[in-house]
């Protein structure tokens, strides 16, 4: 279950008129705040804490960029989109900062990490050879025996 960073009522506080709250609380808040997390999962530890203005604004923007992109107009989301990515993208390189609410800060720290697996450099066990021609990668063999010895 996501964590959401802001609601209904922030939502038409900021973009007054312009969806029912059923709309926004049923669709809108999840995309937001799921978009947040994708795109910053990287660098921050997610989901966020409840007091991250940070998060706040940058969710719900997201939300209202994900109902622009539907309108069709294009140029309705260039402004917001441009923002937010440039948001996003000094948050990643750490020029700037996650704000609470209570004034802290936390930059991201070293930077985008990848996922590691023990077997990326190995040849798949299975492809799509006929059975007859599969055979298990010989290095990944003598690493697991090493490895148990």
């Amino acid at each position: 279950m996501s964590t959401f960073y802001f609601t209904g009522s922030d939502f038409a506080s900021r973009y007054p008129g312009r969806l029912t709250n059923a709309e926004v609380t049923s669709v809108w808040i999840p995309y937001g705040c799921r978009e947040l997390d994708r795109r910053l999962g990287s660098v921050f530890t997610v989901p966020f804490s409840s007091n991250n203005f940070t998060a706040f604004s940058l969710a719900m923007d997201l939300a209202w960029l994900g109902i622009l992109t539907r309108t069709g107009k294009i140029d309705d989301s260039k402004e917001i989109k441009s923002m937010v990515d440039a948001a996003i993208k000094a948050l990643i390189s750490g020029k700037e900062p996650m704000v609470t609410v209570d004034g802290a800060m936390s930059f991201a720290a070293g930077g985008s990490q990848t996922i590691w697996s023990s077997t990326q450099d190995y040849k798949p066990v299975f492809d799509q050879r006929e059975a007859e021609q599969q055979r298990i990668d010989p290095d990944m063999t003598d690493a697991d025996w090493d490895a148990d010895t």
